[in-house]
């Protein structure tokens, strides 16, 4: 049997820097779809209370009576 290896010595860099460096690829890789799939579904979602209130208070702002004269400025 061959004898055990030595312990490193502590602060040697023998590991390389590129260390599994095709996860932490993966990782962000993944959030970034996961981010632009939510831009997406949060984009395409109806919205219709907001726009209906949008639309109520264009309505409301451009009501005129029947009998008001019409005012520029």
């Amino acid at each position: 049997m061959a004898p055990p290896s030595p312990a490193p010595v502590p602060g040697n860099l023998t590991v390389p820097p590129l260390f599994q460096w095709e996860v932490v690829a993966a990782v962000v890789l993944a959030v970034a779809v996961l981010a632009v799939v939510a831009v997406i579904a949060l984009s395409a979602a109806p919205g219709a209370g907001e726009r209906a209130e949008w639309q109520r208070w264009l309505a409301g702002r451009s009501h005129r009576d029947p009998g008001e004269s019409h005012r520029d400025g």
